[in-house]
């Protein structure tokens, strides 16, 4: 929505619920981009914060795959953007995103990424491939192969191994994840580790050894 109607709908909130302190919202780099230095300082002033953002991977590669409409480089400049204007953002991210191969190095370079951008929480789910989809039909032609279900959970583990930022909380519990694990970083970071471990040998390397069909969310 354009920085007016965002604006209006806030004042109305704090009209009627003066008790509101904050008001959430997903939002896109794109969003972001469309606002002004000064329209994203109104709002904020007007209550709106902690805007969940679509990031889903730091790797230019990927974000170009799934066609997010940004670059790596300016998702960095906006979200600092945010951050300029005293805006919080939850970076939303997706295992499994690069495909068959690439978790490791999709992971490394999207903790680098949320190093350099500093979200205030980390929300983790997984791909899932739908029916009509563009990517559906890549993987149907074998121009996309998924990534197993135990690269999967590498990636996430490379993922917390490698993310530098202070007193962060990190939720991968959506239901898309094989294995569920929340904490706050870096205190927790070994016991998510060891809880993603511990899910492995759960289920067996030979369960996990395939992709699996998530046809739901």
């Amino acid at each position: 929505m354009k920085a007016d109607s965002l604006a209006n709908i806030a004042e109305r909130i704090r009209f009627y619920f003066p008790e509101c302190r904050t008001i959430t919202m997903y939002a896109s780099i794109k969003d972001i981009r469309s606002k002004t230095d000064q329209e994203l300082s109104d709002l904020k002033r007007l209550g709106i914060n902690d805007l969940y953002v679509g990031v889903e991977s730091g790797w230019d590669r990927v974000i170009a795959r799934i066609q997010k409409g940004h670059t790596v480089e300016e998702a960095r400049h906006q979200l600092g953007r945010l951050k300029n204007a005293g805006i919080n953002h939850i970076a939303n991210l997706m295992l499994g995103v690069a495909g068959d191969g690439n978790g490791v190095e999709n992971a490394r370079r999207t903790a680098d990424f949320l190093n350099n951008t500093g979200p205030s929480l980390i929300w983790v789910g997984t791909l899932a491939i739908f029916e009509g989809t563009e990517l559906h039909t890549e993987m149907e032609q074998g121009r996309f192969v998924p990534a197993s279900e135990m690269e999967i959970l590498e990636e996430e583990k490379e993922l917390l191994r490698n993310i530098e930022l202070d007193h962060v909380r990190f939720y991968g519990v959506h239901p898309t994840n094989a294995v569920r694990v929340s904490g706050i970083l870096p205190r927790d970071k070994e016991s998510m580790i060891d809880a993603i471990d511990k899910g492995i040998v759960e289920y067996g390397e030979e369960a996990l050894a395939t992709a699996l069909q998530r046809t739901s969310l």
